[in-house]
């Protein structure tokens, strides 16, 4: 779902097996990373060039006991020097 011009993630499905997520080139902020918590089997997702400024909403992804990767290049947060 690169470059959809995405601002949310309401309503996204409850897809068990997804393994992988890419959002790159879109408006997600990072609050709404909180809705994509129930794919459980997520190892890897991409967040390039949004508008994501704190680290404090992806905290919630933390429940994503296979998630591995986590790319956030190119976001306001990136700027701060310790965001990895």
């Amino acid at each position: 779902m690169n470059n959809c011009e995405l601002q949310s993630l309401d309503n996204f499905p409850h897809l068990k097996n997804l393994i992988g997520l890419e959002l790159s080139d879109n408006q997600l902020t990072g609050e709404d990373v909180s809705k994509i918590t129930h794919c459980g089997q997520i190892n890897f997702i991409t967040l390039d060039n949004n508008n994501i400024s704190s680290i404090s909403p992806l905290q919630s992804l933390n429940v994503l006991i296979e998630l591995e990767i986590l790319q956030v290049h190119d976001n306001p947060i990136a700027n701060e020097g310790q965001y990895r």
